[in-house]
């Protein structure tokens, strides 16, 4: 739980609500419950960033994901590889290329990095 407004807000019911929105929601559903994901606890917006990586919504899970203290993360591959290809989609290729690298420097780092790596020199180049 996590007050707002002196309001009790749940995560869980957030996230199902969440995942509704953003599946048939209209932008502004989208933006107002990327606010909302902002006044909950670090480890809660990384998960709503995650939800919006989900669905494809690359510039609200980078929001998201924006403040993230990096000793929550510094062993995570799966959060840095979501990180590079978020940048990746957003056409911020060495960004994409940095975290990318990060994540395959990890013991599980996704199969798919290197090619993401190459997409990001392809694109970086051109």
């Amino acid at each position: 739980y996590h007050k707002q407004d002196g309001r009790e807000l749940d995560y869980g019911a957030y996230e199902v609500l969440l995942r509704e929105v953003l599946q048939r929601g209209l932008p502004e559903m989208k933006q107002r419950f990327q606010e909302i994901a902002m006044v909950f606890p670090v480890k809660q917006r990384i998960q709503a960033g995650q939800t919006y990586f989900e669905h494809q919504e690359w510039l609200p899970s980078l929001r998201l994901w924006q403040d993230t203290p990096v000793e929550l993360v510094r062993e995570d591959a799966g959060f840095w590889y979501q990180l590079g290809v978020a940048c990746y989609q957003i056409r911020d290729y060495e960004s994409a290329a940095e975290y990318l690298k990060q994540a395959k420097s990890m013991e599980k780092a996704p199969e798919d990095v290197d090619a993401y790596l190459n997409w990001c020199q392809e694109g970086g180049a051109q």
